[in-house]
């Protein structure tokens, strides 16, 4: 294998991978928002409740 295309194969797996640890990163991120989300829905609903 030429040595160019080594350095550009090697250079697109290493863009693939950050690209991989991004997307789950954003994923990760979605999760915590969501269940930090219900958490605060659930804790309105009881306070609305309690305060009925």
């Amino acid at each position: 294998m030429p040595e160019s295309l080594k350095g550009c194969l090697h250079h697109h797996v290493s863009n693939r991978m950050k690209q991989d640890e991004n997307e789950d990163r954003q994923r990760n991120q979605q999760k915590i928002t969501k269940k930090i989300t219900k958490k605060i829905n659930t804790e309105i609903k009881e306070e609305i409740i309690h305060a009925t």
